[in-house]
């Protein structure tokens, strides 16, 4: 993220994770090259430790990854078949 941004290779990062250590790389992001950071956590339960210091922060819960899945079954233009491991 920090080295992206020193080469101005994005606009807005955005750190998938709730990361403690992760804070200081996001406000330097922000304070020193003014660029916008926000937060996506997986774990709900709690505030954000990005809630201060991210532009934004959002949620993703568990049926974001549901409608997410390719079909258990994908043909292919081959004619091989790919198949969805049957733990997801």
């Amino acid at each position: 993220m920090l080295v992206d941004g020193f080469k101005a290779l994005y606009d807005v990062a955005v750190v998938v994770s709730d990361d403690s250590d992760l804070l200081d790389p996001v406000r330097l992001v922000r304070s020193e090259l003014g660029l916008k950071v926000g937060g996506v956590r997986v774990r709900v339960h709690r505030a954000s430790v990005f809630r201060e210091e991210a532009d934004f922060v959002r949620s993703v819960r568990r049926w974001h990854f549901a409608t997410c899945q390719l079909p258990e079954v994908v043909d292919l233009p081959d004619g091989s078949v790919i198949r969805r491991p049957s733990g997801w």
